[in-house]
């Protein structure tokens, strides 16, 4: 395509319908901006719809989040603990 914007568009939506741009743009063919525009919409929305669910259900559950966070923390705390311990020996600076 020669217009970057509209090539952005129909890239958008080839990803979010997992389909080949050409297809994409073939079919939306000379129906002009609104179709184009319509198509890229549709085709966000029901790649997203998925996560927005996901996000409001953990929105019901924050206490299911803040435990999921704790843990997460915990085991990054533990993995960058062993990581300064090891860079500590290397450097020969572990007391």
């Amino acid at each position: 395509m020669a217009r970057p914007g509209v090539s952005g568009l129909v890239q958008l939506a080839a990803l979010c319908l997992g389909r080949d741009p050409h297809d994409v743009a073939a079919e939306i063919g000379d129906a002009g901006a609104a179709a184009l525009k319509r198509t890229v919409t549709e085709a966000v929305n029901e790649f997203l719809a998925p996560m927005r669910a996901r996000r409001a259900a953990y929105a019901r559950e924050p206490g299911l989040v803040r435990e999921v966070l704790r843990a997460g923390n915990a085991r990054a705390n533990a993995v960058a603990d062993q990581t300064l311990r090891q860079v500590r020996e290397a450097m020969g600076t572990s007391y």
